[in-house]
């Protein structure tokens, strides 16, 4: 089960590789001027320089001599004063006019640009302002269960995506290298609430993506079962992931509920040795931080998790 899972998963990857970099060209391209400004950016410089020009007119007023004026009566002779006053009057209202219509196909052309997500093709939708394109539902995009951040060009998984069916065992790491991933990994196991619970770390290669991996996960306690759940929304916890490459900042998952947080860069080969999990969890309660913690520091396989406690907040660093 866990093979035709991680052999879905790359299949599914290289697929949406493939999608994704003629879609995100497409994005990133926009009509554009011979500048490299786009057309709204254009636009925005025309008015700008529309809105100087008259400023300039203003300055540059005749104030020296005298003028008549028509249809002003011949026997009138207004001075120098007098006549900037008038052209000056008229030459206000016709930039006042200008720059009122600058301003309102500005707040439009600001009004299209803030206009939020929108959908962009079946199964994708596209956040400008955060840089994701990500599919509706929480399913991932065309329902893969992954979600892209452009920015940081990386594959993150969605809240309800279809790996919360096969829940977890052991068996899925085992079989993990078979399918070209190839990870190290640290599970903390304990219980609460009736619940037996387990959060794993993974850091590594899988297949044509490099990343990491915080899960959680429970099932009955005392149950025997060899398979875990994956944690339904009631038992979410709070958790963030940082991880770093040789030392330097590789990317990062902000703070949010979830069960299974995780970043997969795109094209990047990596060893496990060369990248390093910062994750904070924060708990229910009391009681189950400590069981978490007494679980953490006694277990032989999580000696090298380093962790930082402040309150119901966790903070393990691997």
């Amino acid at each position: 089960m866990k093979k035709a899972r991680k052999n879905l998963f790359s299949a599914a990857i290289a697929a949406l590789a493939v999608f994704m970099a003629f879609q995100v060209a497409l994005i990133k391209s926009g009509p554009q001027t011979a500048s490299g400004i786009t057309e709204s950016g254009a636009f925005a410089a025309k008015a700008a320089s529309q809105t100087e020009d008259s400023a300039a007119v203003e300055v540059n007023a005749p104030t020296t001599g005298k003028i008549k004026v028509l249809p002003v009566p011949a026997d009138i002779i207004i001075d120098s004063t007098e006549k900037s006053a008038i052209q000056n009057n008229r030459i206000g209202l016709g930039s006042a006019k200008k720059q009122q219509s600058n301003a309102s196909m500005a707040k439009e052309t600001a009004a299209v640009a803030s206009s939020g997500p929108k959908q962009i093709f079946p199964g994708i939708i596209y956040d400008e302002d955060n840089g994701l394109l990500y599919g509706p539902n929480g399913k991932g995009l065309l329902n893969i269960g992954f979600d892209y951040d452009l920015n940081q060009k990386l594959f993150y998984s969605a809240i309800n995506g279809w790996q919360r069916n096969f829940g977890y065992t052991k068996t899925y790491d085992v079989l993990a290298p078979l399918t070209n991933i190839l990870f190290q990994t640290r599970m903390i196991y304990f219980t609460y609430g009736g619940l037996d619970w387990m959060i794993q770390l993974w850091k590594g290669q899988y297949g044509i993506t490099s990343g990491a991996e915080v899960g959680v996960y429970n099932k009955p306690s005392g149950s025997g079962n060899l398979v875990y759940d994956c944690a339904s929304k009631d038992n979410y916890l709070m958790m963030n992931l940082n991880v770093f490459k040789n030392g330097q900042p590789y990317f990062t998952r902000p703070a949010q509920m979830h069960w299974w947080l995780t970043g997969f860069v795109l094209g990047d080969i990596v060893s496990p040795d060369d990248l390093n999990i910062k994750t904070t969890i924060t708990f229910k309660d009391n009681d189950m931080t400590d069981a978490f913690i007494n679980a953490l520091s006694t277990q032989s396989n999580t000696k090298d998790v380093y962790y930082v406690v402040s309150g119901n907040n966790v903070s393990l660093d691997w």
